[in-house]
């Protein structure tokens, strides 16, 4: 079972578009989106995530890959799970996320998970360097950002 970028995917998320790569161009990341999930519907949002998967083509017990398993569990099937940062395990997940009334997404943060280097980014931002953005967004952003630096820095991984 050969798997084909960009793709489709289900995590305990929902359905999930997966490129190949991490810091694709947004333009790329939004086409495979279209393609893959539809276009993006009032009241919802674009969670770009980059993670590390590996893949195996032909799995019949995936819990015993990855602890957790999913509704294909017994039957044969390909598998994605998570694994460590190397070569190769680098992907990008594109999902459509329901925002309720009472909430809002912030833009500044969609745009640091596009860019990845979130100690760049948070530079860039004090400086001033994206004024475009509404300055409460940016506000809001910088302590998330720190936490997420924070978090990669004390990362086993």
């Amino acid at each position: 079972m050969t798997f084909t970028y960009p793709g489709l995917i289900y995590t305990g998320e929902g359905p999930e578009a997966i490129l190949l790569g991490h810091g694709l161009p947004l333009d790329e990341v939004i086409a495979a989106e279209a393609d893959i999930l539809g276009p993006l519907e009032p009241k919802f949002e674009r969670v770009i995530s980059e993670v590390h998967f590996a893949y195996t083509p032909r799995v019949k017990h995936c819990s015993r890959l990855d602890g957790w398993g999913c509704d294909q569990e017994g039957e044969w099937h390909g598998h994605f799970y998570e694994v460590k940062p190397a070569a190769g395990t680098a992907h990008t997940l594109v999902r459509h996320r329901y925002v309720r009334q009472d909430e809002k997404s912030n833009p500044v943060l969609v745009e640091a998970i596009v860019r990845g280097d979130y100690i760049d980014f948070a530079a860039q931002l004090r400086r001033g360097v994206h004024a475009t953005w509404a300055a409460t967004d940016v506000a809001t952003a910088l302590p998330t950002l720190d936490a997420w630096v924070a978090h990669q820095s004390n990362s086993p991984y």
